[in-house]
């Protein structure tokens, strides 16, 4: 699907910035990864478990912006890896997409950037990525049960509250 030369071009690009960054083979964390996208590709980085999944957007005052987050606590670095990789591959420029390529593959280029900048195969990526989406639909689901609860609760409340007092 990616061509040697493109994989490539992103391996070489990884490898400058774990040297860059993290030096002695040590892993890439979080917050090198924020750093990275920050003084290499000026690109506002942002956590928030009010996005799911992650993405990068445009602003007009700021430019590039990645919004993050992983309910799956390994997938976290992987995500913003795949978010900055979709910059270090050329895909967005401070005026929107740059390329007309499809997505999958511009999505392809970005987990394997990911992949290659915090040293995990793609197939570790691709199981992180399946914990995450499992990870989500119990923590939404959750969320929708403990919300049934509490709605259920307040009605009770209510119900009961309006309830005609009786007096002996």
């Amino acid at each position: 699907m990616l061509s040697q030369k493109k994989k490539l071009e992103l391996e070489l690009e990884a490898q400058r910035l774990r040297e860059k960054y993290k030096p002695a083979n040590k892993l890439i964390t979080v917050p090198d990864l924020e750093r990275i996208a920050k003084e290499e590709y000026g690109v506002a980085v942002f956590y928030s478990p009010l996005v799911w999944p992650s993405i990068i957007g445009l602003t007009w005052e700021e430019g590039l912006v990645i919004e993050y987050f992983a309910y799956f606590a390994p997938y976290l670095r992987l995500t913003l890896g795949h978010e900055i990789g979709h910059v270090a591959a050329g895909h967005f420029d401070y005026l929107g997409p740059l390329t007309p390529t499809p997505r999958r593959i511009e999505d392809a280029e970005a987990d394997y950037f990911s992949a290659s900048l915090n040293q995990v195969s793609l197939e570790y990526l691709n199981w992180c990525r399946d914990k995450e989406v499992l990870k989500a639909d119990h923590m939404l689901s959750k969320a929708g049960r403990l919300f049934f609860k509490a709605n259920q609760y307040v009605r009770a409340r209510l119900i009961k509250s309006r309830a005609p007092k009786i007096t002996s």
